[in-house]
């Protein structure tokens, strides 16, 4: 079992993570990719990141924890609060299933 706190904790997780929240200038990337951002006085402003995520989650791929490139596929990306949430949510169980429809139910 993979202790994620000891991991998140580590010295090292925290030079990884500022490192990468500095390689994406500290911007959301999710809502960079969307296209949602801020027009400040003429300057685009994109969500400010403040989470590192890990693509391959931590619980199965621990070996990649510090890794931002795994397999030529980006692995650590800078999120926001709200993006990192809607990243987990089939896993904190905030999802709920939509029931299936039939003849008897709409």
């Amino acid at each position: 079992m993979v202790d994620e706190l000891k991991i998140y904790r580590s010295s090292k997780w925290q030079k990884t993570r500022l490192a990468q929240l500095e390689r994406d200038h500290y911007e959301c990337q999710r809502c960079k990719h969307k296209g949602k951002y801020k027009d400040v006085k003429g300057l685009v402003k994109y969500t400010r990141a403040v989470l590192v995520h890990h693509d391959f989650r931590l619980k199965k791929y621990p070996q990649y924890a510090f890794s931002p490139i795994v397999n030529g596929k980006r692995n650590l990306y800078s999120l926001c609060q709200s993006c990192h949430e809607i990243e987990h949510e089939d896993e904190r169980g905030l999802i709920e299933k939509p029931t299936e429809l039939n003849e008897e139910k709409w």
